[in-house]
């Protein structure tokens, strides 16, 4: 596993931070929703710094009528940094930082800030959790090449596996596929992402009035608009007001006009510049 670690870092870990300390007006709700995601399953990957890193998984199917899939691909999870001397239950920390990915990125991609963040946190008296979201869609990449180079510690080996035909235990990589070959995507769209990231919220968390003073939802580029339609989604259908069931509409209507990536830059930026806007910083989930 490579990273990459910037100016960037840095940067988001100071807004995430600010966010940290922001008040929040606790509102209840008479009958508290229940998550769907079940069989919690959660592995310690490493142990660095003060900071325990961990994978933690739910079941949480895909719809009946999606097509045939691995069963990885009925699970969703995060990557969980926190402090080795802070609490065990996620509801007993002082903040939870919930980070959506980038266009390309995977959970690993937020290692640098997350260990950042909750180290930081620490020096300044709070114990703060880092969750990295993983997309569900990772359950189809096919990591055969990528894994041998882990294991032999030279890269061309994957190259060679990818692009060269050389086998690995007797298997070579059948090609890249299109999305005419991955009919499955239709079910992992930006719906399933907000349902996803939302039942993973609720179920660590299922008190309402500790999710909104615990979560702070961030991401990283792309992360940032999707973040922003989450925030707008579950203000219009969690704790629905007036104003934020019309922001939420507005949100949705830019989604479906959107036109393909082949058009021209020109017409994808104005689809998007509204939306980002209002996801340019952290937001109190």
């Amino acid at each position: 596993m490579r990273i990459s670690l910037g100016w960037a870092t840095v940067a988001v870990a100071a807004g995430t931070l600010a966010a940290l300390v922001l008040p929040v007006s606790p509102r209840a709700h008479a009958v508290a929703p229940v998550s769907a995601a079940t069989d919690r399953q959660e592995t310690v990957l490493d142990r660095r710094d003060g900071v325990i890193v961990s994978q933690v998984s739910f079941l949480l199917p895909l719809p009946a009528n999606a097509p045939a899939h691995p069963a990885e691909c009925d699970r969703a999870g995060f990557l969980r940094y926190r402090a080795a001397d802070g609490p065990t239950d996620s509801a007993d920390a002082d903040s939870v930082v919930v980070q959506q990915q980038g266009l390309n990125g995977g959970a690993m991609n937020s290692d640098g800030v997350a260990t950042n963040t909750v180290r930081s946190a620490a020096q300044l008296g709070r114990k703060v959790e880092f969750w990295a979201l993983a997309r569900r869609s990772s359950c189809l990449d096919e990591t055969t090449g990528f894994d041998y180079a882990l294991r032999t510690g030279n890269y061309l080996d994957a190259v060679d596996y990818y692009f060269n035909g050389m086998p690995i235990d007797g298997r070579v990589f059948p090609g890249f596929k299109n999305s005419q070959d991955l009919p499955l995507l239709d079910s992992m769209g930006l719906e399933r992402v907000l349902r996803d990231q939302y039942e993973i919220m609720l179920h660590e968390i299922p008190d309402q009035v500790v999710r909104q003073h615990k979560y702070v939802c961030t991401g990283i580029s792309l992360g940032g608009l999707v973040t922003g339609f989450f925030a707008d989604w579950v203000s219009a259908t969690v704790t629905p007001t007036p104003r934020a069931t019309a922001s939420a509409r507005r949100s949705w209507r830019r989604i479906r006009w959107c036109p393909p990536t082949r058009r021209p830059s020109r017409t994808r930026r104005s689809c998007t510049t509204s939306p980002m806007r209002s996801s340019r910083r952290s937001t109190m989930c």
